[in-house]
């Protein structure tokens, strides 16, 4: 929205730019006829004197000279654009090419920054039914603690424990937190990204007490994407989320496990930003956009697995 408004902006600028030249040019030019340039006239300040000085003239000096035409009665022409002295004409150049370069810059950026608006996103889910809860044969609390065991412990972050996941695995990089740790986005955090998934909204809805035993699965560093649902101009767009874990008891043996995406985003090339947080350059062109469901399927059936036989 900011580049759209900024776009928009852009173009009223390039609008009203020829016309405020125009302005600025007439207003600094030459006066125009009957005029006054504002500045005192020696011509007219000898002829206030001229009754006086010429009482006590010697009549030699009171003669027409003929070197000067003015005095002879003839019209003075006014000089034209071409006997203008060389820096009149000098000033008057640099205006133009002060106002080319102030255009050309104005309609670079207005293209630099509509080039990002024409890039087609496009989502490709499977079409495969979905459903992102399941139920298991287990209390919560058999499932919160083989949910523990499955994934990389966030509070082990930075002591070199050992992965659970292979390299080639997205998992690798997540870690995982539970509902008291402050990493957990807060109800203020959950509203502010729930305008494109209604499960979030309903989620962020629910009282803290069917929420405590939750876990958060994120990747802490923002730089790991992985391939999934989204497609940019035709080629794979890189994508990256964090995972709400929730778990609803269903009486003493069962539990339901829902899994929601939390900050779906995607990275789709790079976006020229005159607002960046370093000035006007080429940033990271990341948008935020609507949950998936093979990423939520797969971290369903990792649970599911990881519950009934006991490994991922």
């Amino acid at each position: 929205m900011k580049r759209l408004s900024f776009a928009a902006a852009l173009m009223v600028l390039l609008a009203l730019a020829p016309m405020t030249f125009a302005q600025n040019y007439n207003e600094s030019g030459s006066p125009g006829y009957g005029e006054s340039s504002g500045e005192p006239n020696p011509s007219m300040e000898g002829e206030e004197g001229s009754g006086r000085s010429q009482e006590g003239a010697e009549p030699e000096q009171q003669e027409t000279s003929p070197a000067n035409p003015s005095d002879s009665g003839e019209m003075q022409e006014s000089p034209s654009d071409d006997d203008a002295p060389d820096a009149t004409r000098r000033l008057r150049a640099m205006r133009k090419l002060a106002f080319a370069g102030i255009f050309l810059l104005l309609a670079a950026g207005a293209a630099l920054l509509g080039y990002s608006n024409f890039k087609r996103i496009e989502r490709r889910p499977a079409g495969a039914p979905f459903s992102d809860t399941i139920v298991i044969d287990a209390d919560t609390k058999s499932v919160a603690d083989a949910i523990a065991k499955t994934f990389n412990d966030g509070h082990r972050l930075g002591f070199s424990a050992l992965n659970k996941f292979s390299g080639q695995e997205k998992l690798h990089y997540l870690f995982l937190w539970n509902h008291k740790d402050s990493i957990f986005p807060d109800d203020i955090q959950l509203g502010f990204h729930v305008r494109q998934d209604p499960a979030l909204r309903h989620y962020s809805e629910l009282p803290a007490s069917a929420r405590s035993a939750d876990f958060y699965l994120y990747e802490p560093s923002g730089d790991y994407y992985w391939n999934s649902e989204y497609f940019s101009n035709g080629a794979p767009a890189k994508f990256r989320c964090a995972f709400i874990i929730h778990l609803e008891p269903l009486g003493s043996t069962k539990t339901k496990v829902e899994v929601l995406e939390y900050l779906p985003e995607i990275c789709v090339g790079k976006v020229f930003d005159p607002l960046g947080h370093s000035g006007p350059g080429f940033y990271y062109d990341i948008r935020e956009v609507g949950p998936t469901e093979a990423d939520r399927t797969e971290l369903l059936e990792i649970i599911r697995h990881a519950v009934l036989d006991g490994s991922p």
